[in-house]
């Protein structure tokens, strides 16, 4: 018994270090693109789903606080998803509901210079080649945060090559300093 209950401690205590398949009946499967018209379509339907995790990480590579008046707290993310074509609705459903249940304190922050703007049939988005997508998207208050599409090469997918991609929401956690008008700031 007592052996059992050390066992059912120590995986409960494990790390989360996976991603989320929200839909495991039907396996993650490689791609040859990433497909941005059915991508672009599901950003337009958000819809409400259940809110996730969120953990406080390290500053992103390539994302700014707001230059100026800004007090930065600390940034956060969701859970990293599996990412496919039949999954994009659920899984932007679950980044955007969990970004507006943190919609008060969250702060508008911004893409540095190194990132290649590129178009997601027609959405604007960040390209860190081979590596990643940095896609903006507006919460209800108007607030940006950013969705992050990572690829990883499938092993073993020779000539063809095919890709992995996941997803998980980017955004700052911080409060407006007051800006005092008398005061010059030139």
């Amino acid at each position: 018994m007592r052996i059992i209950c050390l066992f059912l401690l120590f995986y409960s205590c494990q790390l989360d270090t996976e991603f989320k398949d929200l839909t495991p009946e039907n396996a993650f499967t490689p791609a040859f693109y990433f497909n941005s018209p059915e991508f672009t379509k599901a950003m337009d339907n958000i819809s409400a789903a259940e809110v996730d995790t969120v953990f406080s990480i390290e500053r992103p590579k390539h994302l700014l606080p707001p230059p100026l008046h800004a007090l930065e707290r600390r940034w956060m993310t969701t859970d990293t998803f599996a990412f496919e074509t039949k999954d994009f609705q659920k899984v932007l459903n679950v980044i955007m509901q969990t970004a507006e249940s943190h919609r008060d304190s969250i702060i508008t922050s911004f893409v540095t210079a190194v990132p290649e703007e590129v178009s997601l049939n027609g959405r604007a988005a960040y390209s860190v080649p081979g590596q990643y997508y940095l896609v903006p998207q507006s919460i209800s208050t108007g607030k940006r945060i950013f969705l992050q599409i990572s690829r990883t090469r499938a092993a073993g997918s020779g000539f063809w090559k095919t890709w992995y991609y996941t997803a998980n929401g980017l955004w700052l956690i911080g409060e407006k300093l007051p800006v005092d008008l008398e005061k010059d700031i030139s």
